[in-house]
Order: C-alpha cells, then sequence, then structure tokens
C-alpha cells in the first residue's frame, strides 16, 4: 500500500565561500571552471587587464554540474569607467542581457550592476568587461545556485532561509533538486512558506507565498535594535507578488502598512531598559493609536517596602502536613520580595510579589485608590495550603483569627489545600463548599473523589477513576468504599483495570485488581485497542455497530476482525455511558458508541445509540489530503420516526480555509433541496470578511476589523453593529441597527475592567449601572426599559446581600413589570435568607423566584426543579448521559393553579396534570414525540424549513430569518444578557444570548451553558474551574466585563479561529464537551465542526498530547490555570511562545530539522514556556550563549518537557538545543546524556530498599535518593 503523507521540506541555503580568485588575462581569455554546483555558491574573481590600451575584456567560465543553475554576475569596486555588457553563450535564448527591460548599456550604466540569468550544464559563457585601461581592475562577483524554475525564486535568495514546503495532495516523493514535488504540484496545490534568516541566524522575515484569498505572498517581518533584541514585529502585509521571494525592509513595511487600514505604526515593539537583563519596561502593540499617545503595557521592576503601603506584604507561615496553621507573621523585611509592577493601556495597575523562589506571595489590584490583595501561602515544601482572597485577606489583616480552624474566612472565602507525604493533594475546600478528598495509588494516579455532598450521604459515596495498564481511564463510576483519604490506604498498591474477554456485562468487562468496589454504580465505560468487546449485553455485534462500507467516505484501517487488532494499538474504539435520570438513579440502559479509523488514525465512522427506542445514530466523514473533513453524513433512527439523513459537505480555498458548507436533509424518504449555509470569503489577513447564508444577499455579513483585529464593524440588512474600543481592548462603545431603529451603548469601567454603566441612545431608555465588591459580587444594580406600551422607566433597582461569595438576598425598590414580554427581576419573597446553597455550592432554592427545591446530580448538574410562585406551579426535570450532555427536559405543571402561593411550599404533584417533554438528540431535538427543530450550523430546520442566525460579535442571536431572509424574530439584549421587553416573537427559537438555550419551562428563564446554568448576572453554582480565578467570585459571569468575553464552558485553552492574534466573532476554548470529547468549544458549548484547517489540526496535536502521561498533564495544567492562552497560527513561519501576551504561535507542519519531531511534539515545547512563566518555574541550571545570543534558561525547562513527551511516544530524544547547519548538535548546549537517555539538569527520587536484621527479625528500611531523570516511555 503506498503510504500518503504531509512533506514537509526544511532547506538551509548555506553561504560557501570559495575564496578570492585573482585571475591574469591574457589573449587567449582563460576559462574559469566552477565545477560541480551543489549548492549554492558565493565566489569573488579579480580580472586585471594588463595589455597597455584601453580595450575589452572577455570573462569565459563554464559549469561541469548535471543540474541548471541560476546566477547572478555583479561588479564590484573601481573599475575606472568600465561597465559591464552584455552575455553572450549557448544556449543564447534563456541569456538575460542587452535585452533585459533592467540593463541600461553604454556610458551610463551605472557602476553595480546585477545580470541574472540561467545557466544550463555543460555549456560555457561569456562575460564582457569593456572600456578598461591598463592595470585597471575589474572585480566580478558570481553568486547563484540550483535553478528551480525562476531566476525570481526565493531559493535565489543570498540569505539564510528555511523553506517549509506543505503539499494539499498526495505526493509518492519530492525531487526537489529539480524543482518537482512528486508529481509536479501546482501552486494551488502546496503551501510554501519561507523563513528569512540574517548572518546571525535571527529570523528577519517571513513569507507565505500565494496566502491570500487573491494568491499573493503576505509578507511579515522582524527587526532588531542595536543590541540585537528584537524591536519592531509587524504584522503581515499583502505582497504584490505571488513567488514567495524575500522583499526589501522597506516595501515590506509598505505591504503592512496597505494591509492594515493604512495604518502608520502596524507593529509592536518592546522598550528596553538600559541593563544586561533585556527586561521590557514598555510593550507597545500595534497601531500608530497607541504608539502616538504613548499607550504601552508598561512593567516596573521593584522590591517589597516597609514604607510605601502599596509595596508592603504581610507574611504568612503554614505548617506542613494534613493539618492547616496559618501563622500572620508581621510584614516582609523590605527589600525580600521581587515586585513587578504592570500597567496596561489605561493605565490600570497591579502588582505581583515573588519571594526568592520564585513564588508568587501576593498579587494586588487597584481600584479606586483601593488595594484588592490576594495572598498565596505555602508550607516549607513549597506547597499551596491556602489562598486569601481580597475580602478574606481585609478580614484577616485586621481580625487574625480568621486564620482559625471554622472561622468565616475559612468556611466561606478561603482556599485551603492538603497534601500527603509525597506532596499529593489530598483535600482541597473552595469557598462555600465543604472539603473535597483524593486518594491516590502507589502510581500516583487519582483513583477515588468525594465531594461535600457525597461525604454527606450514608453510606458515604465515593466517585471512581480506574486506569489500564497504559493509564488510560476505562472505567468511571460511584461506589461505597469505606476509605481514610487522610491514610494513604492505597500507597503501596496499584490500582488497575485489565479487558476480561470472558464477561458479556458492561459492568464486569474489566476485572479491576488493587481494590474491591463496593456496590459499584458504572457510569462510563471505555474500550481500547480492539473491537472484542461487541456483542457484551448492550452493545448488538450487527451493522448497527460494525464498520460497514460507505462510498465516498472514510476506509476503515482495522475493523472488529480480530486479524486487524493490530491496526486499532492506542484508539478509543468503544464507549458505554451511563444515562442518569432525573430522580437521580442510572438507567440500567447504557448508550455506546463505536468508533472506526482510517490509516492515518481519524475517525471515518461512529455507530451508536441514543435514548428514544429504537433510537441508532451513524456518522460518517471524508477528509481531504491535510486532515479536513470534506463531507460528513448522519444518519438518525428512532422507532416510529422518520429517519433523518444529514449530509454536510465543506469546500476550502487554496490555503485551507473554509469557504463553503452545504447541507442537505433527507426526512424518511423525502430528499430536500441541498441549502447552502454559509459561503465565506476573507481578507488578506486570513480573517473572516463575509458570511452569506442561503445564496441570500440579505443573509450576507461583512466585518471588518481595526490593525489590533479587534472586530469593528459587523454589516447586514437586518442588522449592523459598529465597536469602539479604550486602549486596552474595553469595548467603549456599541452602536447597532436592528428593528428599523439605530440604538447605541457607551460602556464605562472601573479599574478592575468590570462593567460599570452602560449609557443608552437612542428610542427609549435601556440605561443600566452596577456595582461589585472586592470579589465581583454584584452588590447594586439599576435597569432601565420599558414600564408599559410606549413609556420608559426604572424596572430594577436591586440590592443583594451575601454570605461569603454566595447571595443572600435580593430586593428590588421597585415594583414587577406587568408587561408579558418583560424580563425584570421578580421580587417574589422578603425573607431573611432567599438563597441557599448544598455543599458543593450550588443553588438549591430561589425564593424571589418561587424556586423552593433544586437537586443535583454528581456532576452538579440540576435534575429537579420545584417552582410555586404568583403565576405558576411546575416542576422540571431533567437527564443526562453520564458525560454531562442533556437528554431529556420534562416540564410539568398545574393547568388550573390560581391560587396566590406561600413562597417556598412544596408543589402538589398531583395536581401537574399537564406535560411537555424535550428530547435532545446530538442536534435533532423532539417535543412530545415530535420532530421540533434540527439544529445546523448558523440557524436551524423546522417544519420544512430553514432559518438562519444574525449575530453580534459575541455570537448573540440578535436576527433570526427565515430561508427568503425574511425577519421572524428579533432580540435585543442588556449588557449581561437579559433580552430587552421589545423583542420580537419571543418564542420562536430558544437559543439567544451566546447563542446558549434559555430555559424557560414554568419560569425558570435561566441559560443552559452546559456546565452550569447562568441566572440573569450570575452563575447558580460555583466555577468548576475557580481555581483560575482566585481574586474573583466563583459565581461571577465572564469577570463582569459580559462585552469583551464570554464564557463557554471554563476551560482556557483558547484558539482564535481567523487569525493568529484575532479577537474573532467566536472564542473557542480547549476542553471536554458535555460528551466528554475533547476538542475546541464555542459559545453554544458544542464542539468546533473541524470547518478550520488549523483548528483541527490544532485538535489533533492537543489530543495527542493528551494520550500520555507527561503531555495529558501539560495540557491538563494549562487548561486548569489560572490564565489563558491563546493558540494562534504562525502561519507556516516557526513556534513562538510569548509569555507577556500569554500566547503562542504555533506551525502544525513544523518540524526542527535536526532533531526530526511531529508538530505536537513542538507544541508541548512552546506549551512549556507558558507553563514555566505560569508556574513560577525555577531552572536547575543556565544556557550558554551561541554565536552572539544568549539562550534562554526556560529552555532547560521546554526541552525536558518535550523530551519527555518524546519518550512516552516513542520518539528519538532531542539531545541538544542548537543544532549547527550540518545537523550536529552544538555541545555546549546538549540536555541528555546520549548514552544513558538521562538528564543533565533534572534528578527522580528512587526508592532504594535495604534489609537488616534487627533482633533477629529482617527489617526493611527505604532511602529516598535523587538520581538523573531518566526519559523512558510512560
Amino acid at each position: 500500500m503506498k503510504k500518503k503523507y504531509i512533506y514537509i521540506l526544511i532547506l538551509f541555503l548555506s553561504i560557501v565561500i570559495r575564496g578570492q580568485s585573482q585571475i591574469i588575462l591574457t589573449n587567449p581569455p582563460q576559462i574559469i571552471d566552477l565545477g560541480t554546483v551543489e549548492k549554492d555558491i558565493y565566489s569573488d574573481y579579480e580580472l586585471r587587464y594588463i595589455t597597455g590600451s584601453p580595450g575589452s575584456l572577455e570573462f569565459t567560465f563554464k559549469l561541469a554540474t548535471t543540474t541548471n543553475v541560476f546566477f547572478r554576475i555583479d561588479k564590484v569596486g573601481y573599475l575606472g569607467g568600465a561597465s559591464i555588457s552584455t552575455l553572450s553563450g549557448t544556449p543564447a535564448t534563456y541569456v538575460r542581457g542587452a535585452d533585459d527591460p533592467n540593463y541600461i548599456g553604454g556610458s551610463t550604466e551605472p557602476n553595480y550592476k546585477e545580470c541574472e540569468y540561467t545557466c544550463y550544464p555543460n555549456s560555457t559563457y561569456k562575460y564582457l568587461v569593456y572600456g578598461m585601461s591598463a592595470e585597471q581592475i575589474a572585480k566580478i562577483k558570481i553568486r547563484g545556485g540550483q535553478y528551480i524554475g525562476s531566476d525570481t525564486n526565493t531559493e535565489n535568495s543570498t540569505m539564510n532561509y528555511i523553506l517549509t514546503l506543505i503539499p494539499q495532495k498526495e505526493v509518492s516523493s519530492i525531487n526537489y533538486s529539480n524543482g518537482t514535488v512528486g508529481n509536479y504540484l501546482d501552486n494551488n496545490d502546496i503551501l510554501m512558506n519561507i523563513q528569512y534568516f540574517d548572518g546571525l541566524g535571527r529570523p528577519v522575515q517571513s513569507v507565505q507565498r500565494g496566502i491570500t484569498p487573491d494568491t499573493l505572498d503576505l509578507v511579515s517581518i522582524q527587526e532588531y535594535e542595536a543590541f540585537g533584541r528584537e524591536s519592531n514585529a509587524w504584522l503581515p502585509g499583502k505582497a504584490t507578488a505571488s513567488n514567495g521571494a524575500f522583499v526589501s525592509i522597506e516595501t515590506a513595511k509598505s505591504y503592512a502598512k496597505s494591509s492594515n487600514g493604512g495604518d502608520l505604526k502596524p507593529y509592536s515593539m518592546p522598550v528596553y531598559e538600559a541593563s544586561s537583563l533585556n527586561r521590557v519596561l514598555k510593550q507597545f502593540g500595534p497601531g500608530q493609536d497607541w504608539q502616538n499617545n504613548s499607550k504601552a503595557v508598561t512593567t516596573s521592576y521593584l522590591t517589597n517596602s516597609g514604607t510605601t503601603e502599596v509595596l508592603s506584604c504581610v507574611q504568612y507561615t503554614s505548617s506542613c502536613g494534613i493539618n492547616t496553621v496559618i501563622t500572620k507573621s508581621g510584614k516582609y523585611a523590605p527589600g525580600e520580595l521581587y515586585v513587578t509592577e504592570a500597567k496596561d493601556e489605561d493605565g490600570n495597575t497591579s502588582y505581583e510579589f515573588k519571594d526568592k523562589l520564585g513564588q508568587v506571595v501576593l498579587t494586588r489590584q487597584i481600584n479606586n485608590n483601593l488595594s484588592h490583595d490576594t495572598y498565596y501561602i505555602y508550607d516549607n515544601l513549597r506547597n499551596l495550603k491556602m489562598v486569601l482572597p481580597p475580602i478574606a485577606s481585609d478580614m484577616v489583616n485586621t481580625d487574625a483569627a480568621q486564620l482559625n480552624a471554622d472561622s468565616y474566612v475559612r468556611v466561606n472565602l478561603a482556599y485551603i489545600y492538603q497534601y500527603d507525604n509525597r506532596n499529593r493533594c489530598i483535600a482541597k475546600k473552595l469557598p462555600g463548599c465543604d472539603w473535597i478528598y483524593y486518594v491516590y495509588d502507589k502510581a500516583d494516579r487519582l483513583i477515588f473523589t468525594q465531594d461535600g455532598e457525597q461525604y454527606n450521604k450514608s453510606p458515604k459515596e465515593w466517585t471512581f477513576s480506574i486506569p489500564d495498564v497504559f493509564g488510560r481511564v476505562v472505567l468511571t463510576g460511584t461506589c461505597t468504599n469505606n476509605l481514610d483519604y487522610s491514610a494513604n490506604p492505597f500507597a503501596n498498591i496499584v490500582v488497575k483495570a485489565s479487558y476480561n474477554t470472558g464477561r458479556t456485562n458492561p459492568s464486569n468487562s474489566y476485572t479491576v485488581t488493587g481494590v474491591t468496589l463496593s456496590t459499584p454504580t458504572m457510569l462510563s465505560v471505555n474500550f481500547y485497542d480492539g473491537y472484542e468487546f461487541l456483542g457484551i449485553t448492550g452493545v448488538p455485534n450487527t451493522a448497527d455497530t460494525q464498520y460497514t462500507t460507505e462510498a465516498g467516505y472514510g476506509v476503515c484501517y482495522g475493523d472488529h476482525q480480530a486479524a486487524n487488532k493490530y491496526k486499532n494499538k492506542g484508539l478509543l474504539t468503544g464507549a458505554l455511558t451511563a444515562q442518569m435520570k432525573s430522580d437521580g438513579s442510572v438507567d440500567p440502559v447504557y448508550l455506546y458508541s463505536v468508533m472506526y479509523y482510517d490509516n492515518r488514525g481519524r475517525v471515518i465512522q461512529t455507530k451508536s445509540n441514543n435514548h428514544l427506542i429504537g433510537g441508532i445514530e451513524k456518522e460518517y466523514i471524508a477528509y481531504n489530503f491535510t486532515g479536513q473533513p470534506t463531507q460528513r453524513k448522519y444518519v438518525h433512527l428512532a422507532t416510529g420516526k422518520n429517519t433523518q439523513t444529514e449530509v454536510y459537505a465543506y469546500t476550502y480555498d487554496h490555503a485551507r480555509r473554509l469557504t463553503k458548507t452545504t447541507h442537505q436533509l433527507t426526512d424518511g424518504t423525502t430528499v430536500k433541496d441541498q441549502v447552502t449555509l454559509a459561503e465565506n470569503s476573507y481578507d488578506e489577513q486570513g480573517r473572516l470578511k463575509a458570511n452569506k447564508k442561503n445564496n441570500q444577499t440579505n443573509l450576507n455579513t461583512t466585518y471588518a476589523y481595526n490593525v489590533r483585529s479587534w472586530t469593528s464593524n459587523i454589516t447586514n440588512t437586518h442588522f449592523n453593529e459598529a465597536l469602539t474600543y479604550s486602549y486596552s481592548g474595553n469595548i467603549s462603545s456599541m452602536q447597532w441597527g436592528q428593528a428599523g431603529k439605530n440604538r447605541k451603548y457607551s460602556f464605562t469601567y472601573d479599574d478592575l475592567s468590570r462593567l460599570k454603566a452602560s449609557t443608552y441612545t437612542g428610542d427609549g431608555n435601556f440605561n443600566t449601572a452596577y456595582s461589585y465588591d472586592k470579589h465581583g459580587n454584584m452588590m447594586t444594580m439599576q435597569r432601565y426599559g420599558l414600564t408599559a406600551a410606549a413609556t420608559y422607566g426604572v424596572i430594577d433597582n436591586l440590592t443583594m446581600t451575601y454570605t461569603g461569595n454566595q447571595m443572600k438576598t435580593v430586593n428590588d425598590a421597585v415594583a414587577d413589570i406587568a408587561l408579558n414580554t418583560s424580563m425584570d427581576f421578580k421580587d417574589y419573597s422578603n425573607a431573611a435568607t432567599e438563597y441557599t446553597y448544598n455543599r458543593n455550592g450550588a443553588m438549591t432554592q430561589d425564593l424571589n423566584k418561587g424556586i423552593s427545591s433544586i437537586s443535583y446530580n454528581s456532576l452538579n448538574l440540576p435534575l429537579m426543579v420545584d417552582i410555586k410562585n404568583k403565576t405558576t406551579e411546575g416542576r422540571n426535570e431533567y437527564t443526562y448521559l453520564a458525560s454531562g450532555q442533556k437528554l431529556k427536559a420534562v416540564q410539568k405543571w398545574n393547568p388550573n393553579y390560581s391560587t396566590t402561593p406561600v413562597i417556598g411550599s412544596t408543589i402538589n404533584m398531583a395536581a401537574l396534570t399537564q406535560s411537555q417533554t424535550t428530547d435532545y438528540v446530538g442536534n435533532i431535538i423532539y417535543e412530545n414525540n415530535t420532530l421540533k427543530r434540527i439544529l445546523v450550523d448558523g440557524g436551524y430546520y423546522e417544519a420544512g424549513n430553514y432559518y438562519f442566525y444574525i449575530q453580534d460579535h459575541l455570537g448573540n442571536n440578535r436576527i433570526v430569518t427565515n430561508a427568503a431572509a425574511s425577519v421572524v424574530q428579533s432580540t435585543q439584549y442588556y449588557p449581561f444578557g437579559t433580552s430587552f421587553a421589545d423583542a420580537t416573537a419571543a418564542n420562536t427559537q430558544p437559543y439567544k444570548y451566546n447563542g446558549k438555550e434559555l430555559d424557560a419551562r414554568n419560569g425558570l428563564n435561566m441559560y443552559d451553558y452546559s456546565a452550569r446554568w447562568k441566572d440573569d448576572f450570575r452563575f447558580t453554582t460555583i466555577d468548576p474551574r475557580a481555581e483560575k480565578y482566585y481574586s474573583i467570585s466563583p459565581y461571577v459571569y465572564c469577570a463582569n466585563n459580559p462585552l469583551k468575553y464570554t464564557d463557554p464552558n471554563g476551560d482556557t485553552i483558547r484558539i482564535s479561529i481567523y487569525d493568529a492574534t484575532a479577537q474573532t466573532i467566536n472564542s473557542y476554548y480547549y476542553g471536554a464537551d458535555a460528551n466528554g470529547d475533547y476538542g475546541f468549544i464555542g459559545a453554544n458549548g458544542a464542539l468546533y465542526s473541524g470547518n478550520d484547517a488549523f483548528a483541527g489540526s490544532l485538535t489533533t496535536a492537543l489530543g495527542k498530547l493528551r494520550e500520555k502521561g507527561a503531555g495529558r498533564a501539560l495540557v491538563d495544567d494549562l487548561a486548569n490555570s489560572t490564565n489563558t492562552v491563546t493558540i494562534g497560527n504562525s502561519n507556516g513561519n516557526g513556534n513562538g511562545a510569548y509569555t507577556n501576551s500569554n500566547e503562542i504561535r504555533w506551525n502544525d507542519a513544523n518540524a526542527n530539522p535536526y532533531s526530526p519531531r511531529p508538530g505536537f511534539v513542538g507544541l508541548g515545547h512552546e506549551m512549556g514556556h507558558i507553563q514555566a512563566a505560569w508556574n513560577n518555574t525555577t531552572f536547575p541550571g543556565t544556557m550558554p550563549t551561541v554565536n552572539g545570543i544568549k539562550i534562554d534558561d526556560s529552555e532547560i525547562y521546554t526541552t525536558h518537557i518535550e523530551n519527555q513527551i518524546r519518550a512516552e511516544h516513542g520518539i528519538s530524544l532531542r539531545t541538544h538545543y542548537v543544532y549547527d547547519t550540518n545537523g550536529n548538535g552544538i555541545n555546549s548546549t546538549r540536555v541528555i546524556n546520549a548514552t544513558t537517555s538521562a538528564s543533565l539538569f533534572y534528578t527522580q527520587q528512587q526508592t532504594h530498599s535495604a534489609t537488616r536484621i534487627v533482633n533477629g527479625s529482617p527489617v526493611v528500611t527505604n532511602t529516598i535518593v535523587n538520581v538523573p531523570f531518566v526519559y523512558r516511555g510512560y
């Protein structure tokens, strides 16, 4: 079988100095033999005329090479009036001489002239120098290289470069010496990226050949200042050619200006301090508005002070071990801490205090001249033991007793951690929650967890996660084992599961060793490496699960046949997932999924069932050569319902950008017309320029951006939006036209970038105002809006109280609004406590809505909601998969309800005689057993018709139109997502703010964000990633800046789809969706569909990293961190990590030419830089200076991470950080021992056992020693 590859050809142009030759020419002239040209040459020849009278001199040379060679001949030096004449030779047809339009000739010929032409094998060429006097000297410089078809091609540059070729079609070989790639791919079938370097090996220019929509080059440059440090980094600019050639710096600058809206300063620029530390004092971003007004991110490097309050820091100490005893020890002595002061472009100030070990002990933000302090407290082993957010810090500073056990701070505000003797976190307490306990096995793998609700059950419940021998989790569920987390019960036991081919039941398909599970309830079962599980109970071994050939789609490499088992090694081939019912029980019927792959490890077929009777799902995928899906086919079946078959087709341009998406539905046997869901066009930077739906002019939406790629305009017939920004990127105004009216919001923020007020301009009055405590909990909110038909006034004037971060009461100073369309706050209760929470921090009562009870499953997702207020009596019930995907929602209500309730009283279940059931089967939705709608990209299908969304910059659905572009729903929003009362056809469809579903059942009126619910301005449960944002309340929505951010699922590895640095319409975060599948998740909580090539490549790379231990730990650490990293496309250039901006630029095809590695390994290397910066990692050594450039010490850590990833994937280790042009490692940059594969910098602990005879009995003693870290497979 012919193997398919994406070839990456990386060439270095090595300049070979052949020495200077002095040639004395007599009559007849000598012939200079240039020999065989295998690499590029750079030679000087000196011609001396000695015959006496002025005349001419022929310079003749020949080639013995067997390949075509490109040459340039330059005349340099003092020539005494001599000029270069034409060139003659065989074959003359290919000579560039006097007929060259650049050739002047005669006495006007300049003293420096380049002649370019092609030299052919075994030919002799003459070069005439005339007008020379006796003893005058002509210096001739010849430079050139192997010819590949154009005398202006990239390869003919005299600069060093790396050339990367990425074929877009299958090729069998690359014969680059002959200028061909396999079967002669044309320019549209190959991506070419060229990185040029100066003489010091520094990248100075990158060219993406023909990458723009009109197939022109995209050029960007990097400048350096006098000390060799990076200075201006220019944004890419569109060139006027498409040959990949190096362009002059000034020309590249003009390209950048014209391609970025005419901005005169489209570059970022650092300003360094005057020291050898090379620290950046100011960082200017692109844009003349910023640079002309001195708006930069500024950094000052200070130490703590005992006299300046803003530079003072309280010192805390903590005990080691399980118990956490915190002591306040006064303030740090002056000069004991490193302090970094940072100011953004708007002058907002923050401070970071680090001790001498590099640990962050305090972050301080300044708002309205008040310090907001978050303290980090460590034990002597450098374990983080407690975090005190701002309100907790203030309370402890005035009352040290708040550090004691069971204090208000400890119970409601602090983050507290406990560790065992191996420095593993075995318990943690989040604010307002009970303790969470963790139990590990001998191999340091987390086996059991227990949250506060599980601890309170009788018997106590644990969640287990059992890995197989390779560390892959194969079993999850709950059990009732009696465990003591503090006793390290598995200190000497490795817990693992082995597949049992003799079992037929999902619950016992694996044999677990190391522990006996008590009354286990299985939530998920994963199968790897083969398909032996087919035929067990609940998983039929039929065409519904087996691989079947589907014409036009991918072909399976390893299937369910035993003979093909080896082809599936390392792949997830099947899964069983439990259904978690609304009553808290687990359905005995599991849902299965069976996955089949092609020979490149891509899923090409999935067979699964759904929760409906007779429900079957089938998915087929076809890919192009580069791994982009070109067609997807979904088949949905259920008993008593029409089969729904959907076919999506994807078209891409020459640069792998999605240009068209179509959808064709077959409803039963009725084949519907194919519909164009999206036609995309892009600007020269690769950003989305226009999106057209259903071939309708009125559904064409255009996009414009400022110099920083921030969205500035969105324009459509039915909706338009114009945004302006503050210097730091907060949106300062939003002007929009919708429903025939022009409106505007002007926004103001506090010094923490929290929204303070939105001032409305236009018909009516929709002003808002907000205030917050130091954690961002909203303390007051005022909203204006419709109070009656055509009448405007205050609709909400709210005051909130809290216990810790949990809302306790809300009081509305104005009466409820009687309009049916009003979404104003309903103040149904005046109780002393109106909101209550469970032990996991999830809201269980909201008396203002009349919610008397909310129950939750083990995923902290709501199961039952009982509501009884002035207008409604009812219950909402929800069913989920154990992965978190919502399967069903049942609304029950009392149709005869008319009494005035006692708020908080229990509902009368017997009176709930009416109901509506909604079933969610992927993108297909049923209501009362009848097909309601099918969700598609950018809209939905309902009752035989297509409907389309028009969205604003946040992905909010502003307009819904039918297929003819007529408006059927219009919604406008307050900043935090509540809709204006003048919305039209509000009940037409429920997907609105951020594209999320508004659950209005029984007046619930909450948005379902998959991981949790959002109620107006805050979430109802604690953030699953609360430890990312210690200084912010875990219930706050988007750090109270809802105009700038969205919060899809709380994951923090982010991708910008249309540009490496763009803040585009939708942000995508890496993490697991409701099904537990990893990928990039959009605002609707769904996995990104793979329409963008880079998103697909990045998803694959991150998934590959997560297959093994070290890579998984790296990805998860960044995903769970307190920061956000943006991974952007380097557009064919090299990889890079930028810790100041938390950005990675990655080339999915990048490979180190001297230490070959797949792209995912390079990604891991760059992620290591970000991880080191975020975790304040110290490095066990220093890196040298090579060729005058100091290598950053962080490369010690990143090569350590890289080699761990290499080892666990069976890839040869990286021995050095720097290699010369011959592929030999620079010895001073060696990172491992080549013989032992041991790190030269890092150590690991080993336990050495020794047996002694004490009193006649053998006694085993264990000694822990440090030995060099050896890179082995995991």
